[in-house]
């Protein structure tokens, strides 16, 4: 178990952590939670990540990611024992004495390829894509029932006032869903790309 840990947006501190190992993950985790930014929406997700590794590119580096989070929780712990010592070689090398940053590419490629959050990340991509396809599937199912709602009340004698404002009801949500579904259907290539299997969608 990690020394401190952040969840929901709060930071949850073991109590028998290392002081030292505790005070540079909390930079860390405060790090993140200081420049959190929210979820990208559905409709915009795969226009911004189009590929698991855009997501990786992006999101590794973005302010407040992994790599700015590690760099200011190293580069406490290094001012703080004023030392890198018992540091990994790859990090330590990454920094100088006073904590500060030397080495960017050999502490990214640590962190992408020894540490994991190359696959970590990739994963998360995985999650998150499933997930909205699973949003966008309950958004359609619950549109589609509306919209057959109104599309029965616009087939009903009603005051000509009425119909109009029924029917153009019935031809927003018709317009509606066939982005959903539009955007549905690009999900779910783009989980079979991934190699997500339609099993695996709940």
């Amino acid at each position: 178990m990690t020394a401190i840990t952040a969840v929901r947006g709060g930071i949850c501190i073991v109590a028998r952590a290392d002081l030292r190992d505790a005070f540079s993950t909390f930079i860390h985790e405060l790090t993140h939670i200081a420049y959190m930014v929210p979820l990208v929406e559905d409709e915009n997700f795969l226009q911004l990540y189009p590929t698991a590794q855009d997501y990786v590119d992006k999101t590794f580096i973005v302010r407040g990611g992994e790599l700015e989070a590690n760099i200011q929780g190293f580069g406490a712990l290094i001012r703080l024992n004023q030392s890198r010592d018992r540091l990994p070689r790859e990090i330590s090398e990454s920094f100088d004495n006073q904590g500060r940053l030397v080495d960017r590419k050999k502490l990214s490629d640590y962190l992408l390829d020894r540490v994991g959050y190359r696959n970590l990340l990739r994963d998360n991509y995985r999650e998150q894509i499933v997930q909205l396809y699973n949003l966008l599937a309950t958004k359609e199912k619950l549109l589609a029932e509306v919209y057959d709602d109104r599309a029965i009340d616009s087939r009903k004698h009603l005051p000509a006032n009425v119909h109009r404002l029924v029917t153009s009801s019935a031809h927003r949500l018709q317009s509606e869903l066939i982005k959903l579904r539009e955007l549905r259907q690009q999900f779910l290539s783009r989980m079979a790309a991934e190699g997500i299997s339609l099993t695996t969608v709940k």
